[in-house]
């Protein structure tokens, strides 16, 4: 059995100046801002093991944040914001079924203080309407590993959360945030994992593999917008389904070969669900092989980027103003690349 109590805390103190901007040159100044956030919390923690098998881990904490804003210029103006503490208890535990096989458990509550960039954001205003989001989650997972070649893990969850910060832009396209109501997120998350594997090959003789995929079910149980209730609508910018995997294989004990390949679903791009993205298969592969020239070795490689050339986004601009949600990636690229070793 052991025992941790403490105290951990910190100060975050920040200047924002804006001014014009004059094709890339510093004009006229629009706002000066200062922002100082404190925080901190009180944790005590009991670990307890009983027969080797049963781990435990216990805890509560005292959380605590509160920010001073200033406005500098034009005109001064000054505040302060202080939340009110949250208790979070947290309990978790671990089963030893056998050699490399175990499950687990968790239960918990946690909160999210507003940061910095949420509470000032680009439209140059302190929105001290802002709460911090808070919830509690459940989850439970297993793992396991088959001797010294494969790692298996699984795990679910449930969250409930409230209060969550949600990102709005307006009609001049600067962002800033809301609380949105209370939404509920469930999901799978499974990993496979193998080991480098040596084959008695010269041709292949060397692989690995890595697969994870994540399974979500995020919605909005109650939010409401003005007069636009969008409760039991998918969670804005989440995707149901993102599988990934990775190959790695070497030829001849020398060229390597790393093969990527990422699926997203379509994702929900604003509240109403009214318009989402498409599916999304991107695929990546990479080439290395290093050459000897008496003591130096040049690594040569090279990438060859969205490799099945798909029109894709890399980043959305959820809940934008006048459907302006996307950011064009490019298309099929090459880079080549040499690193030198002496």
């Amino acid at each position: 059995m052991a025992y941790r109590l403490g105290f951990e805390g910190g100060i975050n103190d920040i200047l924002v100046k804006n001014y014009d901007n004059i094709l890339g040159t510093e004009g006229n100044p629009q706002n000066f801002d200062r922002l100082r956030n404190t925080s901190g919390f009180y944790f005590l923690s009991q670990k307890l093991n009983v027969d080797e098998r049963l781990f435990t881990d216990i805890s509560v904490s005292l959380n605590s944040n509160a920010y001073d804003w200033q406005r500098q210029y034009p005109r001064e103006e000054n505040g302060k914001v202080t939340f009110r503490n949250q208790w979070l208890p947290n309990f978790g535990m671990v089963y030893l079924l056998g050699k490399g096989f175990s499950v687990r458990g968790k239960i918990g509550k946690g909160n999210s203080a507003p940061t910095n960039e949420e509470i000032r954001s680009s439209t140059q205003q302190f929105n001290t309407d802002l709460r911090p989001e808070f919830g509690w989650n459940k989850e439970a997972g297993i793992r396991k590993q088959f001797g010294n070649f494969l790692f298996v893990e699984g795990s679910y969850f449930d969250f409930r959360m409230k209060d969550a910060i949600v990102r709005r832009q307006n009609d001049a396209g600067q962002e800033y945030f809301v609380n949105s109501g209370e939404m509920v997120q469930k999901g799978i998350e499974v990993l496979i994992e193998s080991k480098n594997f040596d084959l008695k090959n010269n041709v292949l003789s060397r692989f690995k593999f890595r697969f994870s995929g994540s399974f979500y079910d995020f919605k909005f149980k109650d939010y409401r917008q003005n007069e636009n209730d969008f409760s039991g609508n998918d969670l804005t910018g989440v995707p149901k389904t993102t599988i990934n995997s990775l190959l790695n294989l070497t030829f001849f004990r020398k060229l390597s070969v790393d093969y990527s390949h990422f699926y997203t679903s379509k994702i929900p791009l604003n509240d109403a669900n009214s318009v989402w993205s498409d599916t999304c298969p991107i695929g990546n592969v990479r080439f290395g092989l290093p050459v000897d020239l008496d003591k130096t070795r040049l690594n040569l490689f090279l990438q060859i980027q969205n490799l099945y050339n798909e029109e894709y986004v890399l980043g959305f601009d959820i809940n934008a103003f006048g459907n302006r949600y996307y950011n064009p990636a490019a298309k099929r690229n090459f880079v080549f690349g040499v690193k030198v070793d002496f």
